[in-house]
Formats: structure tokens, sequence, C-alpha cells
């Protein structure tokens, strides 16, 4: 086209010196894309559009400002836009219009004069370009925001109108006058349009319900979104002051949670991987289009250096001249390339945020929806359990084998389902992570096999073929890389398996700590814990040695490349010139990238492969039904019947279960357990109490009721969900509390009103609960539960057995104010309990109306109360459910129920649980201290050694390539060379172009033979010099791979010792989620980043030294400009790294109650389900997920900021240092040395403030380790001065074995006394009950025998010894302490009953027999099961049959056995409350200690077993002293003494007999029991 535009100019198109030529490319590119805007317009016929949608999508916005702005709930401002600013059309369409009338005048005048010449039509194609221009802002809608459409074209005419200009400045062709005015006013008006353009902003502010500032990067004006100068407030912000949550603008619409994820849910592609394609396309495809570009425009820097050189090296006339402009335009080439790269990762964050906000809610939703799977036990569980079974029964391990060893490397490492509380939280924490990293790393795949393309290329029109003499060794790298590959995969998958059973030990230990204190079993679940973190660490650093061999592969490959070119270059008989050898140089350096790169991309896909596999597995599981789940569409008509009541007919219902699971039953495991033949209608409005031995099925009905049971063909069952309001103000729906109460980390306000709208009436209090309820008594949660439950405005309230955790007088408080009063009125309750005499006693109308007794998984009785009395059952049943009759509440107690009742909300609120600590300003020099210490200072003193080291070798393999190159001109036959030892600026690993060192005439001189002669005499020494940098940059590596291991290893059996032996109150104070995020994300920080941080800064700060050095050493001019870019630099870091600072740390401390929110969502899903808030607790993630991501993404704003402007200093720095070779004529040798080191300077300092920050931020994880290894601690468990004879405590002699002595106990110096000065003495062999209200102090009293409660003031002496002076695990072992909160470990029963293999298992059977876990005939024959059920059923000999005589209404099957093999779940779930106090119980009648302490230990029991179970303690526990606390006065009316306790006092202490006989709270709680007169007569007989 040119060359029919200009038929008399050079056939060659990119001849820019001849005017014609520049004129042609001028108006051509405004002209076709002014073609390609208006066919664009064109509107496209529905059908075309319905056919070629799947071609438009991907470039379509997956979501826009306003529709994110509608789903997220903000306000549009007016009726959608704000009025239009005339002044900006009328600039625009006026400047337009001159332009126009300016080229026509110039096609006109030279029409006119004759002087047109062969260009006749340019100006005319000039002026139709800019009737476009004129037209747009007049014929569509008014201009508020920047049209993209004039933004291109007016930078397209803005670059013609500089090449137009800038050829005649420069002297390219003869210009009349004239044409250079117009030349000179099109320049004028082009950037004065360009200008108004950039101005305007990108889009419409829209008001938000919000105190943040919106979103800048929304409505900032074109300019600023390029320049990313909208950042800079915020850096202004942190560089002034501590940057706060407030400080940082909210998010942008289009990146919050909730529209984000609500459109994601819209996509209904086959699989997750294109889902996430589809709805990041745009994204993907931009950063792909930039990256290519980034790429090409990289490639300018040598090229243009090679043309300087060149141009410096053969001195020509004109060639100054010449030279200005390839700086020029390696200046502008430069810019372009900064804009293409800090876009290109604008999209590719932007694309990386969305990918993991889209998982986490993703995995997080799939929660709420998916079915429980507690108590399942995971078939490596499983594996293990035999395994260390046939360990015990062969003496051996058999995975010590080979064969064993074998069978393990074949293991299943991938994606499994049936995901657990921990590995859960894993697929929101890590996995999401590793598949949202991959859109930032994906322009390498974008742009690797262009960027190999075009530097062969450019190698090949350099070098010719001796470019491809390295092909073969490119071909060889693949099989290698292609092992290395897989195994990396391999040792991916064994990481994340690792991962995740480290972080189920470590969250198992967490959770269950207590317990661990209570038995002094501390140090081995240390030696578990750190079991699983040693095979962690095992996979860690198999995979750090595949890292080494793409090292390898990464340092060698470019080495042979260049070495190969370079020996066949000059073997060709070419002279290997200064410009060759640094260009070529420069392309091997870049080259190095992209080879690199394709294995650890490759690496990293498939991580990615797996991490996406193990989420698509999770969200693939089943779910609970439709009717089920709150987040579930329910339709109308289903809706209207879904009324019908809480009825089952003809039910069958399982656990929920595994397909895999259900596919591997043999035959030699027992039956699993199943509610069978279930037919019950609940009376509506009444109360029905659900009744029958422990473990018979009652918590599963209600279950089964709230739809979390899996249901077998034939069931018919419609839970209540429907948001119709009756009569009585009451949702039909249900509301639950469970046997094992369920607290949120918050206020009891907020975990009883629990969502729903505040009643002052129905609720008062605002006490702050620690996490899960652990400031709370048993009591008190269960009360706590049970409030949450009653006060949602519910037609149907399920109960799970509240009563068993509070005392008789509780209870009948309950009764009357509650169960009898007006709250429940009018709404059909559920009650599993064994309190059936309480249950009964109310006038007529009140109290239990009908009755629900099951056995064995059945219903085996059931009616309402007149017609079981009728049948005869009633008694029957009552019988075998015996418990305290109560009598009529007294007015002392109503006195007491109403000052119990008054509000709390007048008293101080009490802070527990404070809030996450936050670091401010720069990392302690303490915290680098412990790194070193932890890592060892001797491996950091040889890393910066060697850094040294490697400069000083790559200095020598950059002068080598000088003097080689610099050979060539000499002709004397000798070259005598002057080495300059200065520091080089090459960066380990990263991307960069190698610099090369001044010589001066101080150093000394050798003399080196000709290249032409002995060119494989400098090829050989520079390979030499190449492979020895290898060499020690490996060994670099190696030491930092083993200074992380061991940093790694140490930091966490620190932090996890710290943790074990830190005090109760310090773990009531502290979130779950908080100490899990310091062993599991701050762990994993410091295991993969820090070391490798550390490194690279240091190379880092010796390459950015050098590149200074070199520059100012050769051109001393350079000092004035570079000090003024040193200030610039200076100033942007410094507010660059105090405000990322901030807001990674930041980021760090709102991460914390993401995993908080979500273990606690987890443990308590039942729950949430059960009340139908599964929409808030969402909406609640969305919050939280929002928070974490507008301070992670912004502080990636604030990094492309940097690397903007330093790119910008850079490509100065770049161009003063070119214009002053050019302009002081240096030989090209120093020129190369000057311009490489100035063209590495920007980037240098980019990634020195990165990495700085970076290790900031990996440090700030130090940190936070650091500051859990300062919290309180408990006394020595061992004081080897002091520790009591092996016989102690011990019973034989008739002193007081355990004396109180003026005991007063505080939780906290600011609260106040909780036990005030009690003393008392007990005896050997005596039993003692503590008896009293709940919240009297008889946990802290228990607990302070153990020393768990450090007391205030008065002393514990037991047997002689007073326990502050001995170590705490002399004292607890010595000890057995059964707390009402039962815990069991994930194991076999074999492993809870002796975890140190300390008895045989005969013994074992028999405690298991005592406690009535085991049928005398399975005790007998000793049988073992390979599996548990998943509520295994309590086994009795009494229990085979129907009860005291009721007739069952079916057949009792066999039930599921209980053995030592039995599998137990994590904390023990798939075991029924009562089960697993009984197992409890079971371990202290293996221990058999002097002193055995109960808490409550009975309290999920029936009264049956109770009852049997009180026989095997007295008979059992008759040679130690036994204290218990009860909440049934029978449990303990025979015990020798009683202790009563009100308000932390002692009010009472005597025998059963006397207390009940002398006026007092013990009498007065044994006649409201209304079984005065059996309690008299218990405690008659026991004192004889």
């Amino acid at each position: 086209m040119e060359l029919i535009l200009c038929p008399n100019s050079e056939p060659n198109p990119f001849a820019f010196n001849d005017p014609c030529i520049r004129a042609s490319w001028s108006a051509l590119l405004p002209a076709v894309l002014v073609v390609a805007l208006c066919i664009a317009s064109i509107p496209v016929p529905a059908s075309v559009k319905r056919y070629s949608a799947f071609l438009f999508t991907p470039f379509q916005e997956f979501l826009t400002v306003e529709e994110a702005s509608a789903l997220s709930g903000a306000s549009l401002p007016g009726d959608g836009s704000p009025p239009a600013n005339k002044r900006t059309t009328t600039a625009l369409v006026s400047l337009a219009l001159v332009e126009i009338l300016l080229w026509v005048g110039v096609g006109v005048f030279e029409v006119t004069s004759g002087t047109l010449g062969t260009g006749r039509v340019l100006p005319f194609l000039f002026a139709a370009s800019w009737c476009y221009a004129f037209l747009r802002p007049l014929i569509t809608k008014p201009i508020i925001t920047a049209p993209m459409p004039l933004f291109w074209l007016f930078l397209i005419e803005f670059i013609g109108a500089v090449v137009l200009l800038g050829g005649v400045l420069l002297g390219y062709g003869e210009v009349s006058q004239n044409m250079v005015n117009v030349f000179v006013a099109n320049a004028i008006l082009t950037t004065s349009l360009l200008v108004v353009v950039l101005r305007l902003p990108l889009g419409i502010l829209i008001k938000e319900d919000s105190e943040l500032e919106p979103a800048a990067e929304d409505y900032t004006s074109l300019f600023s979104w390029i320049t990313f100068s909208w950042v800079y407030p915020l850096i202004q912000r942190g560089a002034n002051d501590t940057l706060t949550e407030k400080d940082v603008w909210n998010l942008s619409p289009t990146m919050q949670a909730r529209p984000v994820f609500y459109k994601f849910t819209q996509l209904k592609r086959a699989t997750l991987l294109r889902n996430i394609l589809v709805a990041n396309s745009l994204d993907l495809l931009l950063d792909g289009s930039l990256s290519i570009l980034s790429v090409i425009l990289r490639f300018s820097g040598p090229f243009f250096m090679n043309l300087i050189l060149s141009t410096l090296e053969q001195p020509a006339e004109g060639g100054r001249r010449v030279a200005y402009l390839y700086a020029f335009l390696a200046f502008a080439c430069q810019i372009a390339k900064s804009e293409a790269d800090v876009m290109h990762f604008f999209y590719g964050r932007r694309a990386s945020t969305r990918i993991k906000t889209e998982l986490m809610v993703a995995v997080y939703d799939k929660a709420l929806k998916r079915c429980d799977f507690t108590g399942i036990v995971d078939a490596e569980a499983k594996a293990e359990a035999k395994a260390a079974k046939d360990a015990k029964r062969d003496g051996k391990a058999k995975t010590d084998t080979p064969a064993g060893k074998q069978e393990k490397e074949k293991e299943d490492l991938g994606p499994k389902a049936g995901a657990q509380l921990g590995k859960i939280v894993n697929l929101m924490s890590v996995d999401s992570t590793t598949i949202s990293t991959v859109p930032l790393q994906m322009f390498y795949v974008y742009g690797a096999p262009f960027e190999i393309a075009l530097s062969v290329l450019f190698l090949y029109r350099l070098l010719g073929w001796a470019a491809f003499s390295g092909v073969v060794f490119v071909i060889l790298s693949f099989p290698a890389n292609y092992l290395l590959a897989q195994l990396n995969v391999k040792y991916e998958k064994g990481i994340v398996t690792a991962r995740d059973k480290r972080t189920s030990v470590v969250n198992e230990l967490i959770s269950s700590i207590k317990f661990i204190k209570f038995g002094g079993a501390e140090e081995r679940w240390l030696r578990k814990a750190n079991d699983a973190r040693e095979v962690e660490l095992g996979w860690l650093l198999k995979e750090r040695f595949t890292g080494i061999g793409f090292n390898i592969t990464w340092m060698l490959l470019p080495l042979l490349i260049s070495v190969s070119s370079f020996y066949v270059y000059i073997r060709q008989g070419n002279d290997l010139t200064v410009a060759t050898a640094f260009t070529a140089l420069s392309i091997f350096n870049m080259l190095n990238v992209p080879l690199s790169v394709v294995p650890f991309m490759i690496s990293q896909l498939l991580q990615a492969g797996v991490a996406l596999s193990r989420i698509s597995t999770f969200l693939g599981e089943d779910e609970v039904s439709d009717q089920v789940s709150a987040l579930k569409s329910v339709p109308v008509e289903q809706e209207e019947s879904s009324t019908s009541g809480l009825v089952i007919e003809n039910g069958f219902f399982k656990w929920n279960e595994l397909e895999k699971d259900i596919k591997d039953v043999s035959d030699d495991e027992e039956t699993r357990f199943e509610l069978r033949d279930i037919s019950v209608s609940f009376p509506e409005g009444k109360l029905t109490c659900v009744v029958g031995p422990t473990a018979s099925g009652k918590t599963a009905l209600l279950q089964a009721l709230l739809g979390e049971m899996t249901c077998l063909p034939g069931t018919q069952i419609k839970p209540p969900k429907s948001a119709k309001v009756d009569e009585n103000g009451l949702m039909h729906c249900m509301s639950y509390a469970a046997q094992t109460p369920w607290l949120q980390y918050a206020s009891i306000k907020d975990n009883i009103t629990f969502g729903f709208p505040y009643d002052e009436e129905r609720y008062q209090n605002r006490t702050e609960i620690g996490v899960r309820g652990v400031s709370l008594s048993g009591g008190q949660k269960a009360r706590v539960a049970l409030a949450r439950a009653v006060y949602a405005w519910t037609k149907y309230v399920l109960l799970d057995d509240p009563l068993s955790a509070v005392d008789s007088h509780t209870s009948r408080v309950l009764f009357d104010k509650l169960f009898c009063g007006p709250l429940l009125k009018n709404r059909t309750v559920v009650l599993v309990t064994h309190h059936i005499d309480l249950l009964l006693s109310g006038n007529h109308g009140s109290g239990a109306q009908y009755i629900v007794r099951m056995l064995d998984g059945r219903i085996d009785a059931q009616g309402t109360v007149q017609e079981l009395r009728a049948r005869g059952l009633l008694e029957a049943i009552k019988q075998d459910l015996k418990a305290e009759g109560p009598a009529k509440a007294t007015a002392v107690e109503e006195e007491d129920n109403e000052a119990e009742a008054k509000p709390a909300s007048s008293e101080p609120i009490t802070k527990l649980v404070e809030d996450e600590e936050q670091a401010k300003g720069d990392v302690e020099w303490r915290i680098y201290k412990t790194y070193f210490k932890a890592s060892s200072y001797k491996i950091w003193a040889m890393v910066v050694i060697l850094t040294i080291f490697i400069e000083i070798i790559n200095l020598g393999q950059k002068l080598w390539i000088k003097v080689w190159g610099e050979a060539y001109q000499v002709t004397s036959g000798s070259n005598l060379l002057n080495f300059n030892l200065v520091l080089s600026q090459v960066v380990h690993q990263t991307p960069m172009v190698q610099s090369v060192p001044l010589p001066t005439s101080l150093a000394p001189q050798f003399e080196f033979p000709p290249a032409q002669n002995h060119p494989m005499f400098y090829a050989g020494i520079y390979a030499l010099i190449a492979l020895f940098s290898s060499f020690v940059n490996l060994t670099v590596d190696g030491l930092q791979i083993y200074g992380a291991f061991r940093a790694s290893r140490h930091l966490f059996r620190k932090l996890l010792n710290t943790l074990m032996f830190s005090t109760f109150r310090w773990f009531d104070a502290t979130p779950k989620g908080r100490i899990l995020n310091r062993l599991g994300k701050d762990i994993s920080t410091i295991d993969n980043n820090l070391s490798q941080s550390l490194t690279v800064f240091t190379f880092t700060l010796a390459s950015l030294a050098v590149s200074i050095l070199t520059v100012a050493g050769v051109f001393p001019l350079f000092l004035v400009p570079g000090l003024l870019l040193t200030f610039a630099y200076y100033k942007l870091s410094v507010g660059y790294l105090h405000s990322s600072r901030d807001l990674r740390r930041m980021e760090a401390n709102t991460r914390s109650p993401i995993f908080t929110g979500f273990s606690e969502l987890l443990e308590g899903i039942v729950t949430v389900r059960a009340f139908g808030v599964e929409k808030r607790f969402l909406h609640d993630m969305y919050n939280k997920v929002d928070l974490t991501t507008r301070l992670g993404y912004n502080f990636w704003h604030a990094n492309r900021w940097l690397l903007l402007n330093f790119d910008y200093l850079g490509s100065s720095a770049v161009l003063v240092t070119s214009l002053l070779s050019v302009s002081s004529f240096v030989p090209a040798g120093l020129a190369g040395i000057c311009i490489t080191s100035a063209m590495s300077f920007s980037q240098i300092s980019y990634y020195a403030c990165r990495f700085y920050t970076s290790l900031q931020v990996d440090l700030n994880a130090v940190e936070r380790v650091v500051n859990y290894l300062e919290i309180p601690q408990e006394p020595p468990a061992i004081i080897e001065s002091n520790r009591p004879p092996a016989y102690w405590p011990s019973s034989s002699s008739n002193n007081d074995l355990l004396v109180v002595e003026d005991l007063e106990v505080k939780y906290a110096p600011n609260l106040p006394s909780v036990l005030h000065h009690i003393s008392f003495a007990l005896k050997p062999r005596e039993r003692v009950g503590i008896l009293g209200r709940t919240g009297s102090g008889k946990s802290t009293l228990a607990t302070s025998l153990l020393r768990f409660v450090e007391p205030t003031s008065g002393r514990i002496i037991i047997d002689g010894i007073d326990i502050s002076t001995i170590g705490l695990n002399d004292l607890r072992t010595r000890l057995t302490f059964i707390p009402q909160d039962a815990t069991l470990f994930s194991g076999t029963i074999r492993d809870n009953l002796d975890p140190f293999d300390e008895y045989e298992d005969t013994e074992l059977e028999s405690a298991l027999f005592r406690v009535h876990l085991l049928s005398r005939s399975a005790h007998q024959s000793q049988r073992t099961s390979a599996r548990a059920s998943p509520v295994a059923e309590l086994e009795s000999e009494t229990e085979a049959a129907s009860v005291s005589g009721i007739s069952s209404v079916t057949e009792v099957d066999s039930k599921p056995a209980i053995s030592l093999d039995t599998m137990v779940s994590s904390e023990g779930a798939n075991f029924s409350h009562g089960q697993r106090q009984l197992i409890a119980l079971a371990r202290a009648l293996l221990r058999q200690s002097s002193i055995i302490i109960l808490d409550e230990a009975t309290s999920s029991i029936d009264f049956e077993t109770d009852r049997k179970i009180q026989t095997t303690i007295r008979e059992e526990f008759n040679n130690s002293l036994l204290v218990t606390i009860a909440h049934r006065i029978n449990s303990v009316i025979d015990y020798d003494r009683l202790i009563i306790l009100d308000q932390g006092k002692i009010a009472q202490f005597d025998t059963p007999y006397n207390l009940i006989r002398s006026e007092g709270i013990f009498r007065e709680m044994c006649k409201k029991t209304g079984s005065y007169s059996d309690l008299l007569e218990a405690a008659a007989k026991g004192s004889k």
C-alpha cells in the first residue's frame, strides 16, 4: 500500500527515512482502525448472534460494574447516569473539526499549487479518519466516561504525529516549512485530544452504603488507570502513618464475593475447570495477549543496544544522530513494555483473585449443603490400626519390609472423598491458593514458546546457523524435565496428603488439649504430631531435591546452548565482536527464563491439577436433600404442603456413608447401625419425650428428623422447612439443641439470638464467651444451647438431652419455667431425656404428653402418657429410667430463680478473647536472630560468603566475554588485559541482563593469545567459569534448603511444645483458628518461602550495588541524574514498603477469622442447618472473604504501582546512559557494560523492594510464631530436684490424703474469685461427693486439684506434699480425672484405653466389660471386630430383650459389637456421648490411681446403666479416694461425705445421712426431688 501511495520511494515499506513512507503509515493505520470500528458498530442479526455466541463469549466481561453493584445491593445514582459534561463533547468535536480543516486545507493547497505529487490522497485520508472523531461524539450518547474507541484512535494519531514531526527534526528527508508547521499543529491538536480523553473517568461513581471509600479503579481517570497513579493516595497514607482497615478503600463490586460467586454458580459447564475458564476467559485472554506483546517489546532492549554498539564500533557520518534515535526508540519501547507488563499483571491478578474467591466460597457453600460425614473413619486410619495390631502381634511392622515399603509407595495419594475437618480447611486455604496462583504464572506459558522462537530468530540473524547448534541440548532436556515433573507431581501429592494428616492431628490435638492434659499425655501427642510433621518434611525435602534437579537443567541448558553456539560460530571463521558477544549473551540470558520456566510451569500446572481434583471431588460429594438445606430452592407447592408436622412413616435410616465405604464392606465387619421400622407422628403443640438406654438410637432419631441421616427406600419423611407463619407467630421450621452443645466464638447474646431479631423480653445477657464456649461450665453451655433453640421463633423444637448437663435443681427450674412456661406453648417439642419422672410431674396439660421408647434402633413402645399407663407400660419405663422425682418448687427456689433472672445488661462486659495483635513497623532484629538461630548461623554465613563468591565468578565470566570480543581487535598477536574485580549485577534466578566489569589501568596485566588463532582457548575458559558458577549456585541452593528444613523443623517443634504446655486460660482466650493459622499458614510460609526470599534478597543487594558502581565508574556525570533517580527510588520505596507491609500484615490477621469461622461451621453444621440459617453464615463468609481480598488485592495494586514507576525510572536511566555513551563516543565495550547495567538497574531495584517486602511479610510469619513462643506457660512438667516417691500418693496410711487449706481461685487477675477460702481434708479410700448448683465452682475445685488453675492463695496438699512444689506431669499422671466432656482420639479403642502400651488385651477387655461396653459373652469369647458402626450400640445382657417386662413391638436384632479394634474417628464422633463417658471411665479403671476425680462423668448415661456403673465404681475403686461431682443426688447419696458448694464457698460438709437430717441446702435439694424418703433410706443404709 505504501508503494502505491509512494511509487517514487524506496521499495522497502519500513524505510522511515522517507517522508512519504512515514506519512503513509501515519495515515493508513488510523484509517484501518476507523473502518474496523465502523464495521463493529453494525448491528448483528439475532440468528447470527445465537450461533456465534460461543465465539464472542470469551471476549465479554464476566461481570460488569453495574451488574455487580446490583447483585451486591449498591444503589445506582438517580436515573442511572450523571449529567454529561458538555464542555468535553465541545472540546472533542472542535479539535477534531480543526484537524479535518487542517488536512483538507493541506490537500486543497497542494492540489491547487500542483505540488501534491505522488502522495496526493494522504491529506484526504488523514481528514477521513478525523471525520470519525468529529461525528462519534455527536451521534452517540453524551460522553460521560472515557470513550475507548476514540482513545485508541487518538493514540495512533499521536504516534503518527510524533513520527512525522520526529523524522523532520532528525533530518530524514526534505520537507517544506509549511508542512513542518502542519506537522507541529497536528502534533499539538492530537496531544490535546488525547489529554481530553485521558482526563475522563472510567466509570460512574456508584453510591454504596459503606463507610469505606469506593474502589478507585472503577471511577478513576483513564490516565490514572494507565499510570496506576490512582494507587498513590494509599501509598501516601502508608508512608505517613500505619495503615488501618478503614484506610483501604472498598473492593470493586466486580471483585466482591457475593456477585462473583453468584455469577459463577450460574455457569453450568461439565467440569469445575471449564467453569473457571469461562468465568475468567476475558482476563486470561488479555493477560495472554499483553504477555506476548511484552515479549516482543522485551527484545527491543538488546536489539537497539546492538544497533548502538555497532554504531559506536564503526563510527560513520551521521552515526551519532542515528545512535540518538536508537536511544529514544529504545526508551519508547521500554515504556510500552512497562505498560504491557503492568496491564497483563493486572488482568492476571484479577483472574487469580476471582478464582480464589470462587473456590473458597464454593467450598464453604458446599460445606453448608454437604452430607454430614462426621464419624467416618477413613481407610488410611484403618490400615494404620491394622498395621499397628500386626506389629504388636508379630513384634515388627510389616511396612519395614521391602514389600511393605513398595506397597506404601504405591499408596494412592490422590483425592479422596469424605474429607474431614482438617482436610476441608486445607481445601479452602491451600488448594484454592495453589489453583489461583496459576493465572499469575500463565504468562510464562503464553510467552515462553513465543519468546523462545523470537530468541532463536534473533540469534539466527546474529550468529547464523550456529544459533541452532544448541537445539540438540534442548531436545535432550525434555526427557529429563519430564521425569523431574513426574517426580514433582508425585511428591506434591505426598506433601498434600501428609499436610492433611498433620493438620488433622494438630486440629485434634488443639481441640482436645484439655483432655490430653488431664491424663498427662502431652509427650505422646507431641510425638504423634511430630511424627506426622516428619513425614510432611520428608516429602518436602524430596520435592526440594526435585527443584535442585530443575535448577541444574535451568543453569546448564543456557550454558550449553551459548557455548555450543559460540563454538560453532567461531569454527565457521567468524570473529566474535563486542557487539555480537554482548547482544548474544543478553539473548542467551533472556532465553534462560523461558527454557527454565517450561518444566517449572508443567510442575505448577500438575500441582494445580491435583488441587483441582481434590476440590472437584469435594464439590461432588453427596448433599442433603432440598428440604433440609435452606440454600436450595423449594418449590412453592412443596412449601405449601410442608406443614404436616413431624411425621415419619415406615422409616429406615442409616448414617451417611461414602460410596467407597459401602463397596468395601467385608463379611467380617459388624452390622452397620440403622434405624428400622420407624413410624411415628409427634403430636402438634405437645411435649414428646424420647427415652431409652444409652446408644439405643435416640440421637439418631433426632438426626433423622433433621434430615441428616440417609433415608433407605420406602421411607417417608418431610422435615418442616417453610417460611409460613402460624397464628402464634411461629415459623413452620425447626430449632435444635445438640447433646454436645455447639457454641460460636461470640457473646452469649449472639449465640442465643443466632441471627433472629432481638427481643428484650425473650432475652437479656451480653457476657462474652470463649471459643466453643470454653469459658462456661458444662451446664451453662447446655443452657445456652437450649436457650438458642427456644429463643428461635420456630414451631418445632428438637432437644437432645439438655438436662443431663445440669443439676437436679436446675432441671426442676427448667421444667417449671421453660417446658411448662409460655416460651414453649403451642410448640411441638421432642426431648431426648433420662429424666422421665421430672417431665411427667407437670400439672394437667403440661409436661410430657407423649413418650417414645427407643431400643436397638427401633421404636420399642410409643403412645400418649394415658395410653401407656392404661397398658401398664408407663410404670415399667419409669422404673427402668429411675430418676429423682421432682416436687413443686418452694418459695426459696422461686426467689433464687428471680435473682438468677435479673438482666446482666447493667453489668460491665467481660472481655475474654482479645483481638489479634497486628505487628507495626519493621520486623525487629530479634525475629531475624530467631530464624537465623533456628536454621543455624553457620549456614547463613556460608550463604553470604558464597553469594559474594558467585558475584566474583560472574564478574570473571562477563569480563572474559569482553576480553574474548576485544581479542579480535588485537593485531600484535597478544592481548594485554586489565582486571578490576567489581561486583556484577547478576541477580540469582531473576530474568535480568548480565553486566560486565570495568577494567582500569590499576589492575595487573596478563597476556593472552589472539582469538583468531586460539578460539577454543576462550570458549573453554568461558565454559569452565560458567560451570563453576553453576556449581556454586547449586551449593547455595543446597545450603538454603538445609537451612529452611532445619528452621521449619525447629520452629514447628518449639511452637508445638509451647502450645502443648500453655495454660488453660490462654486456650480459653484464643480462638482455635488463630492457633491453626500459626501451625498451618505461618509454618507453610517458613517451609516454602522465607529462606528463598532471604537468599534472593542477598543476591539482589549485591547486584544493585554493582550496577550503580559500574555506570558511575564509567560516567561520573551519571551521578547527577543518578542522584535524582536515587532520590525518586527512595521516596517510592519508602511509601511502598510501609504500605505493603501493613497491608500484608492486616491480610494475614484477617485470614484467621475465615478459618476460625469455617472450623466452627464444620463442627456445628447440623445445628446450622437445623435452624435454616445457612444463608446468614454464607453472607458472613462473603464479608470475611471480601475483607481479606480487599487488603491482599490492594497490596498487589501497590506492587504493580511500584513496578511501573520503577520501570519508568529505569527506562530513564537507560536513556541517560545511552545518551552519555553516544555523546562521549566511548568504546563499545564500555558502552555495553554501562547500557546493560542500566537496563538491569530498574529491574534490580524493583526486585530489591519486592523481595524486601516479601522478606518482611515472610518474617512476619516468624514474628507471629515467636509471639506464640512467649505465651503463658504452665509450671514445669517435671522438677527433677523435687520428684515425689514412686508410691505417691499412697492410700496405705490413715492420715489425711487430700488437704485443701484456705483455697482461693481466680481465672484472671481482673476477674472475681470463683472459689473463696475453701478448706477441707479427705481420708484415703473415702468416697466424697461434691454437689452444688450450676456455676457454683464444682468443676473449678476439681481442676484445681490438678493445678489447671493456680490458686490465688492457699494450698493443696496430697499425701503430705504441696502439689505446687512438684512437676505437673508427676501430679497428673498419678491422679485420674474424668471430665464432664469426655473426649476420644482417632485410632482404635485400644489406643484410647492404653496409649502407652502398658496393659494386656485381657485387661483392656475386662475394663470394657466392667463399664458395660462389652457383653459377658463377648468378654468371655474375647472376639474382636474390624469395624465399629457409626453409633456403636451399648451391649449388655440385660438389654438383649424387652426392658422390665415391656413387650417390644419389634424384634431385636443382634447388635454390632465393640472390640479393642473398633475404630474411633476424630474426637470420637462415631460414638454416642454416653459411650464416650463410659470409655473414659474404663481408662480410670485401668489406671487404679489412689485419687480419682469424676466430674459429672455419667451425666449422659441412662439411669439403669448409671446404677450399674455406680456399683462398679463402689467395687473397683474401694482402694482409692473417690471425688465425684454429680448432678444426680442418688449417685452420691451412699458416699462417705458430701461437700455442698454455694457461690464458691463450702456451705455444708458432712455425711449424707447427717446432711439430709439437718436443715440446709442439701436437705432442701433432696426435698425438691420428690424422693426424699428413698434418699433418706439410701443415706441411712450408706452410713452403716
